[in-house]
């Protein structure tokens, strides 16, 4: 009983443990979403990520068979672009493929810039014609997502934690209750088919002993002798005398 006790208390664990593994290292919901597309010549296209309450990183890919220039403004920086005066989060220009990770913060929404025309910028690429993309940009909607997941995720192995810990508790009482109780005596059976005996342990009694007065001490004083000249008589009897000595 013992042991079989102690394999179903390591099972059980055993199996906590996966699960609780399996849990923290399942993937999240997707965290990127995807876009192909053409911008014209002398043109460009806005798209927007989003914005989030949290500081997360923001990982960005664009690719394109011509040269192109690649921004993530502000919401504020996306008004001013078309007049050429804007400050961009990160810019790539004059390029073919970009691939970078910016850090948001918890006030701005962000847009992603695929710029085909002159911006009058001195360091822009000057459009030789249409340019083909294909991008990969954070979603917020996605990153909600993963957010809202690893969440859960937590409470999930929080709550198997506090499961683990209530079976384990319960096996131990188990253990002192059942396996750790007193034994009881055992039961003799009675060969001839009788009521069986609970045998109980002997008392044995003692007799009382007679009392029997000590011996005299041989250190006792010997008695007094008898007084030179007088004789003790024993008294006469009524209506007699001892005749004087």
């Amino acid at each position: 009983m013992n042991n079989k006790l102690k394999a179903l208390s390591i099972t059980v664990l055993m199996m906590m443990s996966i699960v609780m593994l399996v849990l923290a290292s399942a993937p999240a919901g997707a965290s990127a979403s995807k876009k192909a597309g053409t911008v014209l010549y002398g043109t460009h296209e806005e798209i927007l990520v989003g914005s989030w309450t949290t500081a997360t990183s923001l990982h960005f890919t664009v690719t394109s068979n011509a040269t192109i220039d690649v921004y993530v403004l502000t919401a504020s920086e996306s008004i001013n672009y078309p007049t050429g005066n804007f400050n961009a989060v990160k810019a790539v220009e004059n390029t073919k493929s970009a691939d970078f990770t910016i850090k948001s913060d918890s006030t701005n929404s962000y847009y992603l810039i695929i710029d085909n025309e002159d911006n009058s910028k001195s360091t822009d690429a000057l459009p030789t014609g249409d340019a083909s993309y294909s991008a990969t940009y954070p979603n917020f909607m996605d990153i909600a997502t993963k957010q809202v997941d690893t969440v859960v995720t937590t409470c999930l192995i929080g709550a198997i934690s506090i499961i683990v810990i209530i079976i384990v508790v319960v096996i131990v009482l188990i253990y002192f209750i059942v396996i750790r109780k007193k034994p009881q005596p055992p039961v003799v059976q009675s060969p001839y088919g009788a009521q069986p005996v609970q045998y109980q342990q002997p008392v044995y009694q003692t007799q009382p002993q007679a009392y029997s007065p000590p011996a005299p001490s041989p250190y006792e004083p010997p008695p007094p002798p008898p007084q030179q000249g007088y004789s003790q008589q024993p008294p006469a009897p009524p209506g007699q005398q001892y005749p004087p000595r």
